[in-house]
């Protein structure tokens, strides 16, 4: 309850804290293994789906554990430094958070953008890399993918950083209209 942060308890913020980031440490390596997978290949399936599901259960970890982000924010400074007397390594991102608390919004508010994020602006990310992961170009007569053609665009060879731009800017090309829906 938001309107009794001055009761709460410190080793509860801890203990969801040590929690949370355990398990957001071990979706998100799930995560880059699924983000490498699909960045390689970007017509895999699999790795695709699995990027969808990380998603959808990093939004619902965040609101599961958004009361306790909105209690560092809000809570007073004698309960946020107990907090930080046991977990130091969180001075940083507490201070920043907490620079932020007039911009917080109530915790179904908070919980209601984190839902909408997964099917709204993070959706649009995720629409470019499908598109610009599954693209091929011609880079000197060569067939390659996006990513590895924006590589040669660092040559030192003008000849290729040129061939690698042309053949990026026809790849586009052949997506515009979903690119200029991004």
């Amino acid at each position: 309850d938001m309107d009794k942060l001055d009761s709460l308890d410190a080793t509860v913020l801890v203990d969801m804290t040590r929690k949370s980031t355990e398990a957001a440490v071990m979706l998100m390596n799930v995560a880059t293994f699924a983000g490498c997978e699909s960045s390689v290949d970007g017509s895999n399936l699999q790795a695709r789906s699995l990027q969808a599901n990380i998603r959808a259960m990093s939004s619902k970890m965040t609101q599961a554990t958004q009361s306790a982000s909105l209690a560092i924010k809000l809570a007073p400074d004698a309960i946020i430094a107990q907090y930080l007397a046991t977990c130091p390594e969180e001075a940083f991102n507490v201070e920043h958070q907490r620079k932020l608390k007039d911009f917080t919004l109530s915790l179904p508010e908070e919980n209601l953008i984190t839902a909408l994020s997964v099917d709204g602006n993070s959706a649009w990310s995720q629409l470019y890399s499908s598109i610009s992961s599954t693209m091929s170009c011609d880079v000197g007569g060569k067939k390659m993918g996006v990513a590895q053609a924006a590589s040669l665009l660092a040559s030192p060879e003008s000849g290729e950083r040129r061939s690698a731009w042309e053949g990026i800017q026809a790849a586009w090309t052949q997506n515009e209209e979903a690119a200029a829906a991004i």
